[in-house]
């Protein structure tokens, strides 16, 4: 291009330059600016971690579990959309853009400004919207959204991430449009699969969950009802009036029914004697006067 173009911008070095800047430090400025979005791309694992640490005493135990792995799995997606934007995106949306101009007749100079800026954007956008699964599978395990709900309204969900990606595009094109919404669906998928075997799995715990506690259950049951039983079967005695037992032997004499009713049995004996004696000397007084009839004074008289 130099050779065939003499009136082409070159620096000293002999390399063409493509953008120019308007301003006198704005390539001091864009630098700082590329290095503070850098710098929040690779920092983002602990900028999530002291979020973490403010909001982590507020929630409860299930919430902490579900919202953990999100934090290193979420970082991951940042990194691997940041790329794919800056990788794969960029290139394509800047040479759709100059070969529309060029189309037009339309020469592009670019400022360097509006080019940082423009792919920052990208970049930044794509990262954030990668982060969808972390988001959707974080509400899953919250029990918050279900498969059967997602899987229901799959086609509402397109036409949601297609509306988003429109407004937060830097271009009003349909090409960059495409280029965020397809990925953005296709991760939605992938949620919702995740989302099956996450739910599925969650079922089966609790299955296995609920026929442990019916077992515990009817153990409990079966141990009241031997209980129960043996209550019914061994009589309640007061204490001091239990039977005795022949295993029994170290049951001290003085204590017990017999000990509390020896006097009133010895009284009873007693009276018993006595009404015995009695009923023999009036059984006697018969005998006597029949001998008294028998004897000779009574016949002589």
């Amino acid at each position: 291009l130099v050779q065939l173009n003499p009136k082409a911008k070159v620096d000293r070095q002999g390399n063409l330059i493509e953008m120019s800047a308007l301003r006198i430090s704005e390539a001091f400025t864009l630098s700082l600016k590329i290095s503070l979005i850098a710098g929040i791309v690779f920092a983002f694992p602990l900028l999530l971690y002291f979020i973490a640490q403010f909001v982590f005493p507020g929630l409860t135990a299930k919430e902490k579990r579900a919202i953990l792995p999100a934090v290193g799995i979420g970082f991951l997606l940042f990194l691997s959309g940041s790329a794919f934007a800056y990788w794969f995106v960029t290139p394509r949306v800047l040479e759709f853009m100059h070969g529309y101009g060029e189309r037009l007749g339309v020469a592009s100079d670019w400022r360097i400004g509006y080019y940082v800026s423009f792919v920052s954007q990208l970049v930044v956008i794509f990262g954030l919207s990668f982060e969808l699964p972390v988001v959707v599978l974080t509400l899953v395990k919250l029990e918050l959204l279900s498969y059967e709900y997602m899987a229901r309204t799959r086609a509402y969900a397109v036409i949601i991430i297609f509306t988003v990606a429109a407004i937060i595009t830097p271009t009003p094109d349909a090409f960059t449009l495409t280029l965020l919404a397809g990925p953005m669906v296709f991760l939605y998928e992938i949620s919702i699969w995740m989302s099956y075997f996450i739910e599925r799995k969650r079922r089966r715990l609790e299955a296995e969950v609920e026929a442990e506690r019916a077992v515990a259950r009817e153990s409990e049951a079966f141990t009241a009802n031997d209980a129960r039983r043996k209550d019914e079967d061994d009589p309640e005695y007061e204490e001091g009036f239990e039977p005795k037992s022949d295993e029994d032997e170290s049951v001290s004499p003085y204590s017990g029914y017999e000990f509390h009713n020896h006097h009133y049995k010895e009284e009873t004996d007693s009276v018993d004697d006595a009404s015995s004696s009695d009923q023999k000397e009036q059984d006697r007084e018969p005998d006597h006067d029949a001998d008294d009839n028998d004897s000779p004074d009574s016949n002589k008289s």
